[in-house]
């Protein structure tokens, strides 16, 4: 009898290991479930979706998923795809409306912009110059035009700047203890920095100038593993809530919404997913999203190599962007025709900007030579 006492306290302390070792805090996948249903694919998902996400129920292949930011019904876009380790994060350039995510944990330390109609990445730039434990986090931060990214080693998280033209990284103040865990890093319009800590479960607020962390207060959540947080804006075109979405991963994994004042959450639906790895919000679709019709704006031709040519009832400005986001040329028209010399740009992709009396609208083009 003893004995098998003894095999049986063995037997418990072996399962109650197995339990502590799974429940380690992770960047990573989430571990796998048959709780799994697949995707809704009803045509009523398209109608004003502004969330995509990278869906991991079927890693190490994860589908890109779009869904509106009042349901968690996700409908598949293109083919899943692969990363070297694990999507790290994604975000929305809210100035060229292109969607953005980078590779986690392994190089190359990609970036790719990602066509939200096919979901075909094209490597944007691979980052460097620092050295990396797990990119966490990327966000636009659109009243600086400043590309931030987040590095956390599950002990200390560093805030760094990105050049999107050439993938240098730049470090912003020292790695920091007090917001070890940083699992995203979300601009709001106003460029205001968050993050999600998984360790101790808090939001904090990150200074973009100095990468100190400063606590906000307590999630009411167990987070854990590889996830996300946006926020709901595109001031540019005058969309979005300015609403923090964080696509959480622990318990549940849900769609919650954080109060960046107090750092409290709650929940607005559950996934139908073992994790969701990334978000990236559109604010509005406008522009080169196909969800939206933008016939009232025409550029042509399209791929130009001397002139090109934008015509719409009542253009007031334009600017041109860079596949970076960087405005390389601003004109106040007042016309209904506007010509752009393309002739001294690089070959590559570029987007035009257009302000008629009706908003704003993003065109893409691209410059042959």
């Amino acid at each position: 009898m003893k004995k098998i006492i003894t095999m049986l306290f063995a037997v418990t302390l072996l399962l109650v290991a197995n339990f502590i070792y799974a429940q380690e805090t992770s960047v990573g996948p989430a571990p796998l479930s048959s709780a799994y249903i697949p995707y809704s694919t009803s045509p009523s998902d398209y109608v004003g979706s502004r969330a995509f996400v990278y869906d991991g129920a079927g890693y190490p292949t994860f589908q890109l998923a779009k869904h509106s930011l009042g349901t968690c019904n996700l409908t598949p876009v293109g083919s899943g795809v692969s990363f070297s380790v694990f999507p790290g994060a994604s975000t929305v350039n809210t100035a060229t409306n292109v969607l953005y995510v980078c590779e986690q944990g392994g190089a190359p330390w990609n970036i790719w912009s990602v066509d939200t109609t096919t979901g075909v990445r094209t490597v944007a730039c691979t980052m460097n110059g620092i050295s990396f434990s797990n990119v966490t986090g990327i966000t636009w931060d659109p009243a600086h035009s400043i590309m931030y990214g987040m590095n956390s080693s599950l002990s200390t998280s560093q805030l760094f700047s990105i050049n999107m033209s050439t993938g240098l990284c730049t470090n912003i103040g020292t790695a920091s203890s007090t917001c070890p865990g940083a699992i995203s890093v979300s601009s709001s319009a106003t460029g205001t920095l968050f993050c999600v800590d998984l360790v101790n479960n808090n939001l904090y607020k990150v200074n973009r100038t100095t990468g100190v962390f400063t606590l906000v207060g307590a999630m009411g959540y167990d987070s854990n593993y590889g996830q996300d947080a946006q926020f709901d804006m595109n001031p540019a075109q005058g969309g979005g809530d300015n609403k923090l979405y964080w696509a959480s991963c622990g318990g549940a994994v849900q769609l919650r919404i954080i109060d960046t004042t107090t750092g409290s959450s709650t929940a607005v639906c559950t996934y139908s997913s073992i994790q969701i790895a990334t978000i990236g919000i559109f604010g509005k679709f406008v522009g080169i999203n196909k969800d939206n019709s933008v016939s009232e704006v025409n550029v042509y031709p399209n791929p130009a190599n001397n002139v090109l040519n934008i015509t719409a009832q009542n253009i007031e400005t334009l600017k041109v962007l860079n596949i970076a986001g960087q405005v390389i040329d601003n004109q106040v028209v007042n016309n209904n025709n506007a010509e752009i010399n393309v002739s001294n740009y690089s070959a590559g992709i570029y987007f035009v900007q257009v302000r008629t009396d009706k908003g704003f609208f993003t065109k893409k083009f691209t410059v042959t030579k």
